[in-house]
C-alpha cells in the first residue's frame, strides 16, 4: 500500500525549497578557495597620513598689507558653505596627484604622501616661506582631508557612504550612522575590508560586537575607504521562504473558501 503525500504538504515543500534565497546569492565579496583567511580585528589607534588621489582643503591665515587684504588669500581654496558633509566640497579642494604632490601658486609642486596633516602643513609652509615674508611667525597653513569617507553593506538600516566630519571614525559610529544592524545581521562575523593606500594591499578583518571587548570607543578607529560589511543571518533565508508561503496561503485559502461557502449553499 503506497502511502499517499498530502497535498499541503507537497506544497509546502515545494515553497520552502523554491522560496529561500541561498546564502551565497545574499552575502557580499565571498572569497574563493585560494584566498587567504581573515585576520581578527585588533583594536588599535590610526593616523591619518595623506595618499595619491586625496583631496585637501588648505587655508593660510596671518598676513595682511596696509589696506587689511589677506595677502595669502590667492593659496587658499574656496570655502563650501555645505560643510564636510556636501557634495559640493570635492570642488573645493586641492587633488594630490599619482606621485603624492600638490601644485600650488609660487611654490609650485610639493610632495605630501605619507605625512601626516601636521606634517604636510609644515611643509607646505617651509615651502611658501620664499614667497611670504612671516617675521612675525604668525602665518598659520591649516589642512583637511575633504575626501575622509567609509562605505557600509549589507543588513544595516542604511547602506551608504559616510563622511567624517574630521578624521576619526569609528566602527561604532559608522553602525549608529547607518541605522544599526538589523534583526537579521550577524553581530559576531562583521567584516571590515581594507586596501592600504599607500601599498594597495587589502586585508579583511573580522569582529564580533557580541564581545564587549571586541571595539575599544577609542582605539576602533577606521581608515578612508574602509568597507563595513554585515552580513546575513542563516535565518533570513527561512523568513523569505515563510513570507512567500504566506502569499501563496492567500491566494490558496481563498477560493477553498470561497468553495466551501458554494458546497455549503448547495446542500
Amino acid at each position: 500500500m503506497r502511502t499517499r503525500v498530502p497535498v499541503a504538504l507537497l506544497l509546502f515543500l515545494i515553497v520552502l525549497a523554491f522560496g529561500c534565497v541561498p546564502q551565497k546569492r545574499v552575502v557580499f565579496f565571498q572569497k574563493d578557495k585560494n584566498a587567504p583567511p581573515d585576520l581578527p580585528y585588533l583594536n588599535q589607534d590610526y593616523e591619518f597620513v595623506i595618499a595619491p588621489f586625496d583631496i585637501l582643503a588648505l587655508q593660510i591665515t596671518g598676513m595682511t598689507n596696509e589696506e587689511g587684504q589677506n595677502i595669502v588669500a590667492p593659496f587658499n581654496t574656496p570655502v563650501i558653505a555645505t560643510g564636510a558633509g556636501g557634495a559640493g566640497s570635492y570642488a573645493s579642494g586641492i587633488v594630490v596627484d599619482k606621485n603624492g604632490e600638490i601644485t600650488l601658486l609660487y611654490a609650485g609642486k610639493i610632495k605630501l604622501a605619507g605625512l601626516t596633516l601636521p606634517q604636510a602643513s609644515d611643509t607646505v609652509r617651509a615651502a611658501l616661506s620664499k614667497y611670504i615674508i612671516d617675521s612675525g611667525n604668525n602665518v598659520t597653513v591649516n589642512l583637511k582631508i575633504l575626501n575622509y569617507s567609509v562605505t557600509v553593506l549589507g543588513e544595516v538600516g542604511s547602506q551608504g557612504i559616510l563622511r567624517a566630519e574630521n578624521e576619526f571614525m569609528t566602527v561604532s559610529e559608522v553602525l549608529a550612522r547607518s541605522g544599526g544592524i538589523t534583526e537579521f545581521g550577524n553581530r559576531q562575523t562583521v567584516r571590515i575590508i581594507r586596501t592600504d593606500r599607500l601599498t594597495k594591499l587589502t586585508t579583511t578583518y573580522r569582529l564580533d560586537l557580541t564581545k564587549q571587548t571586541s571595539v575599544s570607543p577609542i582605539l576602533s578607529r577606521l581608515q578612508p575607504g574602509d568597507i563595513v560589511l554585515v552580513d546575513p543571518m542563516r535565518r533570513k533565508q527561512y523568513n523569505s521562504a515563510g513570507q512567500v508561503i504566506g502569499v501563496i496561503s492567500t491566494f490558496v485559502s481563498v477560493p477553498l473558501l470561497l468553495f466551501s461557502i458554494y458546497q455549503l449553499i448547495n446542500q
